[in-house]
């Protein structure tokens, strides 16, 4: 059992830290043709994408708190391991993953604006950390506000804080029974969002690096949508990740899902607990 538990929590804890002239006249009139024809194909773009991306906004939950029950399917190297825990987000503040054993808390993850918090509760130890500490995270973007859109289904434009005008940086492309939008213009990676045309809602996210070369991948899927907040929310989470040749994977099967805001969204470090670095968890994750 302890080790079951071990490794469970480690697990967790890797998804946390888990893209020619006939003339003058002639050119002249042909180059301010091409330019207007240019700048109305941007401008038809830039109106559809605004009218997708409202109308999946709309579907959105009417909801600033989520607490719910989950049940974890993790996969990492060679392990597969199943265990319960505890959902909880509180819009803009906070993302807590619970991670429970015979009822009791062995681990937590927290993500917040400042950054990440993994609690030990077996080792009474504690990991902290910001975003720019994790150069991945750093390089491309991610940071809190894209990773509380992942978990609540959202769309989400890196570096845009203001989260203002994210129309303007996605191609559209419509497909049958599918919205396709995808934002290009981040530095390292491309953002790939499909959208159920049906009920708006997102179905998968896909981020890799735009060096060819590398196989990096973040996918992301939602499924099997409930009832919540004036909307729908997805009561299963697939998360793939793969790094090199490191990858993980996690579902997450919610259930109980509720509006419950009647909880702490910052945790508290006891006293008695030691802190490591991030160092150290890249350590005692290669020891493995």
């Amino acid at each position: 059992m302890k080790s079951v538990i071990r490794h469970a929590f480690i697990a967790l804890s890797v998804f946390s830290l888990g893209l020619g002239f006939t003339s003058c006249k002639t050119s002249r009139n042909a180059t301010e043709a091409t330019a207007v024809s240019t700048e109305t194909m941007v401008k038809t773009k830039r109106n559809e994408a605004a009218k997708y991306v409202e109308q999946i906004e709309k579907a959105y939950p009417k909801a600033s708190h989520l607490t719910a029950k989950t049940k974890m399917q993790i996969k990492y190297g060679s392990k597969d391991l199943s265990v319960s825990g505890n959902l909880k987000m509180k819009r803009d503040e906070a993302i807590q993953l619970s991670l429970r054993v015979l009822g009791f808390e062995v681990g937590r993850v927290e993500f917040t604006p400042a950054g990440v918090l993994v609690l030990d509760r077996i080792n009474s130890q504690y990991f902290r950390a910001t975003y720019n500490d994790v150069s991945y995270l750093k390089a491309s973007g991610l940071d809190f506000n894209a990773l509380q859109s992942l978990f609540w289904n959202e769309l989400f434009a890196p570096n845009d804080q203001s989260k203002k005008k994210k129309d303007e940086r996605f191609d559209v492309n419509v497909q049958r029974n599918k919205i396709q939008l995808k934002l290009a213009d981040a530095p390292k990676l491309d953002y790939d969002f499909t959208i159920d045309m049906a009920d708006s809602r997102i179905k998968t996210v896909k981020v890799t690096p735009k060096n060819t070369s590398r196989t990096d991948e973040l996918l992301w899927n939602y499924s099997q949508f409930e009832s919540f907040g004036e909307g729908t929310f997805p009561t299963q989470m697939n998360c793939k990740a793969q790094m090199g040749k490191h990858k993980g994977e996690v579902t997450f099967i919610l259930s109980k899902i509720n509006q419950d805001s009647d909880w702490n969204a910052q945790s508290e470090i006891p006293s008695k607990y030691k802190e490591k670095s991030i160092e150290s968890i890249v350590k005692l994750l290669l020891s493995l």
